[in-house]
């Protein structure tokens, strides 16, 4: 496997830039274990409540069947060099404040919608104290475990290709700048002692090969195995590792008594240093890994979610988990990034095919005709394969399994694989030095860009800034003291499962602070004031939550209003009611408006419309009636041409329009007798209130049904009627005036149904 050197750079550029990428790793760990909000990161309650048991009880933890999911299942070795870590610190945990609205908006979408799982709060403020600095105290442990990582990464890349820098320095930047890894290394979790332990152990079993597999690589990597064993139950899985390195060892000698003195002596070092821990599993769980107690209490995958489409989707999951699902998952890397991961990926493993291929000859009087590096990749192949299968199999038995981080104890022998493959397409180009530079930026750009959005409060503006922003006219107070300064709705259609949406933006500031977490909620009414569609949400979509309001510091606060699907096929008005009530008790704060005392507020109304509307039909008669501001009557059709008294009959209108009215116009519709007396009348506002004058737009055809019904006492004069049509403003009757060459000043008369005044057959 002759490897080709693909850098402009000479040997010693490259182990700086090694050097650096360390570096700017742990920066970038640094930075988000600071900006990362306390308790985001995966379980990190539960790993501190492990940490907290031992050094308040001194006995482990135990997971109850009848009990929440916790973390006590795990083995003790992470948590217990951790309570050493912070001895000094006092014991301290504040529950935090659950954010109810969590993953209320797409799960899987980049945006700052309500990502955070806990509230925040002020307690996570430099100088930390109690809860926060026992937790970033122990982020930075991990951070230790996570350098010592990197530094044994940079030895199996020097071992791999001791002539070929650039490849270490490639091996270090997608694996240490994995974002996934990053995130994962600035957190609370005990992956970050199995992943240190897993590399640990692949460096051992690649130097072993030169060693022979000597007495003390043989104690080293037992001592490995059990150490990871005791920090994660993925340890156990580095049997691949040092097993068949043990195997082409021994192939190699041809003298299978070395097999098995070495394959006993790990096993006798392993049990004795995690044999109590299977006798404690037992004697607790009934069985020595506790998996089964594991899966009962976090869930065993139903049999109706054991699917090839599901897989497939938890696959697909996996797949991005393994760069980078942040947070528990919701946390997502945008659509390109990932293709880009997908194409060094592809890119990679078609690489390893073409090697293999290529090599297929130089295999074929195996084990004797191997050369070091092709075992090298042996034990990279198995180590990766043993973890993918144990993986698949967790994610077959557990809904939550398909985390592939799980898979990080051997984060660099897959990482080398790829490397390889990247070598066989692009060793004739100079890849190593953009492709380093792609991933650093990607790293930053997750870590130190979106993964602190995603949590940001919103901006803190001026008053003349907020105003700026929003239409300042609605503007009330509630009785907490919380003042609204103006509101802005836009409604927007997306392409996607989202469909019709309203981005809203609210202006908001204290008067006075706030000790309670108040929610915030949003309606969207027809106008009859049926549900279009609602949002409940802390402020600042659950980044800002009212007890971290400053007095008279300003901010304005966006939230999404997603529309009910199909409840809108029409244009049509929504009213939005905003307000805002406590969680604990659920009752309603009372808004200050106008005089009023109000616990729900009418802000806006505005006009929603679907993207397409389907082919209207025509009138059945055509005329051309203009009216003032723009308006056209260009036609209109009645249900019936013959009517009795007491029979009801409809007549639809078909209005266009230039623009919006300068008020909310009602429709009159009078019919008359050919005396002009009026004997039936059905005003109303377009569409029955549905769509008012206000919002209409430009070249829009408005179809408007009205119904009138002539009562049977009533004595018209002929049977011959007139429809009198036009629009009138209800608070003051001034009607909206025709064209000046119009017949009638304000109206359009149309011929009526005509009214039979007898029964039929009389």
């Amino acid at each position: 496997m002759k490897l080709r050197s693909g850098s402009p750079l000479q040997p010693h550029h490259w182990r700086r830039i090694s050097w650096l990428l360390i570096a700017w790793s742990l920066l970038l760990m640094g930075y988000n274990s600071i900006q990362n909000p306390l308790f985001e990161s995966p379980d990190e309650v539960e790993h501190l409540g492990y940490i907290l048991h031992l050094r308040q009880t001194g006995s482990l933890p135990i997971q109850e069947l009848d009990e929440p999911p916790s973390q006590s299942h795990q083995p003790p070795l992470y948590y217990f060099l951790g309570s050493l870590l912070t001895r000094r610190i006092a014991p301290s945990f504040s529950e935090p404040e659950r954010n109810p609205f969590w993953t209320s908006y797409y799960r899987d979408r980049v945006h700052q919608d309500n990502k955070n799982q806990f509230l925040p709060s002020s307690e996570n403020s430099f100088p930390y104290e109690g809860t926060a600095l026992l937790l970033h105290l122990l982020r930075i442990y991990s951070i230790g475990l996570a350098a010592a990582t990197l530094l044994v990464g940079r030895a199996i890349g020097q071992t791999l290709w001791p002539n070929r820098p650039e490849l270490t320095a490639l091996l270090l930047a997608t694996a240490g700048l994995n974002p996934m890894f990053v995130y994962i290394s600035s957190s609370l979790n005990n992956d970050n002692l199995v992943n240190l332990l897993g590399a640990l152990m692949l460096l051992l079993c690649l130097r072993a090969f030169k060693g022979g597999f000597s007495w003390p690589d043989t104690l080293l990597i037992a001592l490995c195995w059990g150490g990871a064993l005791l920090s994660k139950l993925t340890g156990l899985f580095l049997i691949a590792v040092w097993g068949s390195t043990l195997f082409l060892v021994t192939l190699q000698r041809k003298d299978w008594r070395f097999f098995l003195n070495r394959f006993l002596a790990i096993i006798a070092i392993f049990l004795a240093t995690t044999g109590w821990w299977f006798l404690r599993n037992l004697s607790v769980y009934g069985e020595p890994l506790a998996l089964d107690r594991t899966i009962a209490v976090w869930g065993a995958r139903p049999d109706e979610l054991r699917t090839a489409a599901i897989f497939f989707q938890e696959a697909l999951y996996s797949w991005t988990n393994y760069w980078g699902r942040l947070g528990y998952g919701q946390l997502v890397l945008p659509s390109w990034l990932y293709a880009f991961y997908a194409l060094i990926t592809i890119v990679g493993l078609s690489g390893m095919i073409h090697l293999l291929w290529n090599q297929r000859r130089s295999i074929q009087g195996w084990p004797r005709s191997l050369q070091l590096r092709q075992q090298h990749f042996l034990v990279l192949t198995a180590a990766v394969l043993i973890y993918g299968a144990a993986l698949a199999y967790y994610s077959y038995q557990n809904a939550t399994g398909s985390n592939a981080r799980y898979t990080f104890p051997v984060l660099f022998a897959g990482t080398a694989l790829l490397v390889l493959g990247w070598q066989q397409w692009l060793r004739r180009f100079h890849f190593a030095l953009p492709l380093t530079v792609l991933l650093l930026a990607s790293a930053t750009y997750a870590i130190g860009y979106l993964t602190p959005w995603s949590f940001a409060r919103p901006a803190l503006v001026t008053l003349a800034e907020a105003q700026a922003q929003v239409n300042p006219s609605k503007r009330a107070t509630w009785d907490a003291g919380i003042e609204l300064l103006g509101t802005a709705f836009v409604p927007i259609y997306h392409n996607d499962e989202r469909g019709l949406e309203v981005e809203a933006t609210f202006c908001w500031q204290t008067q006075q602070p706030l000790a309670n977490n108040y929610v915030f909620f949003a309606h969207l009414l027809d106008s009859s004031f049926n549900p279009l569609g609602q949002r409940d949400s802390h402020p600042g979509q659950g980044n800002y939550p009212t007890s971290l309001w400053q007095p008279y510091q300003p901010f304005c606060d966006q939230l999404t209003l997603p529309v009910i699907d199909n409840m809108v096929n029409e244009p049509l008005v929504a009213n939005i009611e905003i307000g805002f009530y406590d969680p604990a008790t659920k009752e309603r704060l009372v808004a200050s408006f106008e005089g009023l005392k109000l616990d729900l507020l009418l802000v806006d109304r505005i006009r929603l419309a679907p993207p397409q509307r389907p082919p209207q039909p025509g009138p059945e008669e055509l005329l051309e009636a203009d009216f003032a501001q723009g308006v056209r009557l260009e036609g209109y059709s009645w249900s019936a041409t013959t009517i009795q008294p007491g029979e009801p009959v409809a007549i639809t209108l078909w209005w266009e329009s230039s623009g919006p009215l300068d008020g909310d116009y009602q429709v009159f519709v009078h019919l008359l007798d050919n005396a002009g007396n009026l004997i039936a009348q059905g005003d109303g506002p377009p569409q029955g209130g549905n769509y008012p004058t206000m919002l209409w737009i430009a070249d829009e055809t408005i179809l408007d049904t009205h119904n009138l019904t002539v009562p049977v006492e009533a004595m018209p004069l002929s049977e011959e009627t007139t429809l009198l049509v036009g629009f009138y403003r209800l608070q003051d009757g001034a009607r909206l005036p025709r064209q000046p060459e119009a017949e009638l000043a304000d109206a359009v008369a149309i011929p009526g149904p005509l009214l039979q005044l007898q029964p039929a057959g009389e």
